[in-house]
């Protein structure tokens, strides 16, 4: 899962810097959860972001986790050619 989990960073690292779009990565670790905003077209004070994911890593549901990971890392991707 970690590799998941890196892979996820790796992506928001990529597309923020080869794109117009500005995405945010945070771990969590106190509730050992991570969170990606999407801001489409960049980011500018005082706003909210486009897309926002939360997954808590530890909820018990190991399928479930890897399942919503892959649903994230596909929004994701879909940004890299934009």
């Amino acid at each position: 899962m970690i590799n998941m989990v890196t892979k996820i960073l790796s992506l928001c690292i990529t597309v923020s810097k080869t794109t117009k779009h500005d995405l945010f990565f945070e771990y969590m670790p106190h509730v050992n959860s991570i969170k990606v905003d999407i801001h489409l077209d960049g980011w500018d004070s005082g706003t909210y972001p486009d897309q926002s994911y939360i997954l808590y890593l530890n909820n018990g549901n190991l399928e479930q986790n890897i399942k919503r990971m892959h649903e994230i890392m596909k929004s994701i991707e879909g940004l890299k050619n934009e």
